[in-house]
């Protein structure tokens, strides 16, 4: 009964000085802080996973924006050799019009790798027996003679450079007509054999091919004279030469691989 009559009592003082509204502020003013306290983990926690989303996020793009560059910065550099290959080939095709006449048959390879022992010169070539290559054929770059095809298998061939010590090619030298021979004397140095200290020689002369082997067509530059030393016990003169071909710096060389004769 007294409970009755003590809710009757509040809600009459409630009707005329609205105390519930008075304490109910008073309730969410003591209430408020502890409500925020209690959610302070809770929004601490939520704040930490968006920022670790975020960071998470920035990191994925940023290892695909590295991922992308690294693939753009590999395609410009094959653009590049593309640009390079291009280059030399178009090279290697001004020499085909240069060397080539209706008689000569030239064909182009990719050098596959080089030498790595002493004093011996030579080069693989990707082009063999399937291809029509045999053995004797004279090789060129896009400014001279580089050497000779002395051994061939099905798919590649080995291509002896005309400075190894094993090779020897007849010469004239295009300024007077004077023929000799040029002999490798490896490690990229070439002699000249067979001229007399009579003969008209200076160095920067031109040595073309004189034809007179059978292997290299007359006529396709060799060597420049670079060097003339002294008298041997013979009469003959010590020359030194300079190949004009690129012999370490080719990535593709011309086969002569038929010539036929004049009629």
């Amino acid at each position: 009964m007294a409970a009755f009559v003590f809710a009757v009592l509040m809600m009459v003082l409630d009707h005329y000085t609205h105390l519930a509204v008075h304490v109910r502020s008073m309730l969410m003013n003591v209430i408020q802080p502890i409500e925020f306290i209690a959610a302070l983990p809770k929004t601490l926690y939520t704040a930490y996973l968006d920022s670790s989303r975020s960071e998470q996020a920035l990191l994925s793009r940023y290892h695909a924006l590295k991922a992308e560059n690294l693939i753009l910065q590999a395609k410009l550099q094959h653009l590049q050799e593309l640009q390079a290959e291009n280059k030399r080939l178009k090279l290697l095709l001004d020499a085909t019009g240069t060397f080539a006449s209706e008689h000569i048959d030239l064909t182009i390879a990719t050098i596959l790798r080089t030498s790595n022992l002493p004093m011996k010169d030579f080069i693989v070539i990707n082009k063999g027996a399937l291809d029509g290559i045999t053995r004797e054929m004279p090789v060129l770059d896009a400014q001279g003679v580089l050497g000779l095809v002395t051994q061939v298998g099905e798919l590649t061939s080995q291509v002896t450079l005309l400075t190894d010590p094993s090779l020897s090619i007849p010469i004239r030298i295009e300024r007077t007509g004077q023929r000799a021979i040029v002999q490798g004397l490896g490690n990229g140095h070439l002699k000249v054999a067979f001229i007399r200290t009579s003969a008209d020689v200076r160095p920067g002369d031109l040595l073309v091919t004189s034809g007179i082997d059978g292997i290299y067509p007359p006529g396709y530059p060799v060597a420049r004279i670079q060097r003339i030393g002294q008298t041997d016990q013979e009469g003959f003169m010590e020359l030194q030469a300079a190949p004009v071909s690129q012999l370490y710096n080719n990535h593709e060389v011309l086969i002569i691989r038929h010539v036929t004769p004049n009629t």
